[in-house]
């Protein structure tokens, strides 16, 4: 897979360097083994390369609202 001639990894780590980025957050589709080997990951190989923190989400994953759980914790400390 290549991008103007990069590698995507590559691609997404040169944008991220020149935005500036101090965080990535990647979707991954989860894959293992023998699909991975065969399919390759450029979520993998971002969060290899990566000088940055990179977060990587499972797609399909359900979105947990912690602002909840914030708003107890807060309660507790008199915030």
């Amino acid at each position: 897979m290549t991008s103007g001639g990069r590698s995507i990894p590559r691609a997404i780590l040169d944008v991220a360097r020149e935005e500036g980025a101090h965080l990535l957050v990647m979707s991954t589709h989860g894959r293992s083994g023998l699909g991975r080997a065969l399919m390759g990951s450029v979520a993998e190989a971002v969060a290899h390369h990566s000088p940055i923190p990179v977060m990587l989400v499972r797609a399909g994953q359900p979105v947990t609202d912690w602002s909840a759980g914030h708003a107890a914790h807060a309660e507790l400390l008199g915030i």
